[in-house]
């Protein structure tokens, strides 16, 4: 009974971080940089392939961010 509870809550936890969204910078050739608090959590590596959803483009000028949603 503890045994499925702890599997439940786990698949819980795992929910909660794959659906949390963070920005990212582009660098040149369009690298971007997971953040290692997730690589840890997941277990992704040099190598690994990872499926990433583009929400928003942000940036920076002169008057402030200017946001393009991609719908």
């Amino acid at each position: 009974m503890i045994s499925e509870f702890l599997s439940v809550l786990e698949a819980l936890l795992l929910f909660v971080v794959a659906v949390e969204e963070f920005v990212v910078r582009v660098f040149k050739g369009g690298k971007v940089t997971l953040p290692k608090r997730l690589r840890d959590i997941f277990g992704v590596g040099d190598g690994d392939y990872v499926r990433l959803a583009l929400v928003e483009v942000l940036k920076k000028e002169d008057a402030g961010w200017v946001r393009k949603k991609v719908s």
